[in-house]
């Protein structure tokens, strides 16, 4: 019924009416997301402190000062304990403000199901709310990125070798700046999964971080194509005044109407079209 379609399960209040009525795809504080776990961030520290290693990942992360290099070569002894506690320390601070600078993120949450019980008793406040479809081809030509999140038992780490940092100022308290080796994908990795337990969503984001110019760090709006929302679905316990107000949005927007009401025979949604 719904090919190539995302599905947004909301419920009914003064918001979602505004993101149907207005074209609007409002997007949450990462603290506004009701995973206690989202964007978990941490570096694999999967390795030994030899001293060939010690110098490998110095070198990789472009940490290493001539200073460094003299003072090791006229006293290994010494030297090699220093450089293994700076790299320690080095490699903490920057794992905790790189975690505080990815929770700086604003999530839009899609689902790939669109007649799912769970999610209509999770999200639509137990049928008493609605359903937004989505074409995804309006909103990847809206400017929408999305990506599928994967789920998994066990978090995934980011590896060490994929920052590159640059000194910004040796006599500083933050005396270097990391970015990532890779792509956009592979550095936000960490906000496209999830445990295991979450499986059932199917969910699909679109992530936006605090490095983009329209950046809003308590939520923001992003404007959607005229016929990005495919169809409004409504669940049979909305009240009826509310699903007046529902569809006569919808009307004036020429958006098809669906009413959704469980199908107590085999635990299914049925949806069917309406005025």
């Amino acid at each position: 019924m719904f090919k190539n379609c995302l599905f947004r399960y909301r419920q009914y209040n003064e918001f979602t009416l505004k993101e149907i009525l207005y074209n609007e795809l409002w997007h949450s504080t990462v603290k506004g997301l009701n995973d206690p776990f989202e964007f978990p961030f941490f570096f694999n520290r999967d390795y030994k402190y030899e001293e060939a290693q010690v110098w490998y990942l110095l070198d990789k992360l472009e940490v290493r000062s001539m200073e460094d290099i003299i003072e090791y070569r006229e006293n290994k002894t010494k030297s090699l304990p220093i450089l293994i506690k700076f790299l320690d320390d080095f490699i903490d601070n920057l794992e905790i403000d790189i975690r505080k600078d990815i929770l700086e993120s604003n999530v839009c949450c899609f689902s790939k199901k669109d007649r799912d019980s769970l999610m209509w008793s999770h999200y639509a406040d137990g049928m008493r709310g609605l359903c937004i479809v989505y074409d995804k081809s309006s909103l990847h030509d809206s400017g929408v990125k999305l990506c599928d999140v994967e789920y998994t038992k066990s978090v995934i780490k980011t590896n060490i070798e994929d920052l590159k940092v640059k000194p910004k100022n040796r006599y500083a308290i933050k005396r270097y700046e990391a970015t990532f080796s890779t792509t956009f994908d592979e550095i936000y990795k960490f906000s496209y999964f999830k445990h295991l337990n979450w499986k059932y969503e199917k969910e699909t984001r679109s992530i936006i971080t605090n490095k983009h110019n329209d950046f809003s760090p308590d939520g923001q709006i992003v404007k959607i194509k005229n016929d990005a929302i495919r169809a409004v679905i409504i669940g049979n316990k909305m009240q009826q005044s509310n699903k007046d107000i529902v569809k006569m949005i919808c009307r004036t927007k020429n958006i098809p109407i669906f009413d959704a009401e469980p199908n107590l025979k085999n635990f299914s949604i049925l949806y069917k079209e309406t005025t």
